[in-house]
């Protein structure tokens, strides 16, 4: 078991093969035209809920019943427009408050985009930029994502800030970064499809 060697899994094998698994403090960017198309990405690492301390969805736009539905084992950190999360500095403190380095924590996040038309890019920008480092410290692994028009303008900071970017789009996956994993990691181009909304990835 991955976990078990002091590494986590993405719910992937072939992924899991490929990267030697995730590292505790691995802040992973998935990117793609479309949110959809990561969606199935999400859903396996959440399936794997059971073997973390904390499993959590941090909502800027969606609904917590929403998230409940499509990740039933997450809870919660509320940080829609009108909650107490919805600015970014108390959002910080609340993603650092739930995570721990001798808790084993998984964060899942909305996408980038939502952060950008939040709270403009800058904001987004920093906060994306200081929340991957304290995780990276505290141990937590997260899954971040990055569609549509901000991929191209965020996407040298992202690949400054975080250990795994991940693309997605039209039925292939390549490893763009995997910082610490051996070479020839990165640039592994793989196909994919979706048999009963779980991604079955081949080389």
């Amino acid at each position: 078991m991955l976990q078990e060697q002091g590494m986590a899994s993405t719910g992937v094998p072939a992924l899991d093969q490929a990267l030697g698994g995730l590292f505790w403090g691995d802040n992973v960017v998935w990117e793609s035209r479309q949110e959809a198309s990561v969606e199935p990405f999400f859903r396996s690492v959440a399936s794997l809920a059971a073997g973390y301390q904390e499993a959590l969805y941090v909502a800027l736009t969606r609904a917590p019943e929403d998230v409940a539905v499509a990740y039933p084992d997450l809870a919660v950190i509320d940080a829609r427009p009108g909650s107490p999360l919805a600015k970014p500095a108390p959002l910080l403190r609340a993603v650092v408050e739930r995570c721990s380095p001798d808790r084993r924590t998984l964060l899942l996040f909305d996408p980038l985009d939502a952060m950008v038309e939040r709270w403009g890019l800058e904001m987004a920008r920093l906060f994306f930029t200081r929340t991957c480092p304290i995780l990276l410290e505290l141990g937590g692994i997260a899954y971040w994502s990055l569609t549509g028009d901000c991929r191209e303008i965020l996407s040298r900071d992202v690949e400054a800030t975080t250990q795994c970017v991940i693309a997605v789009e039209d039925g292939r996956l390549r490893i763009v970064k995997a910082e610490g994993r051996r070479p020839g990691t990165e640039g592994t181009v793989f196909r994919y499809r979706l048999e009963e909304g779980r991604p079955i990835v081949e080389p």
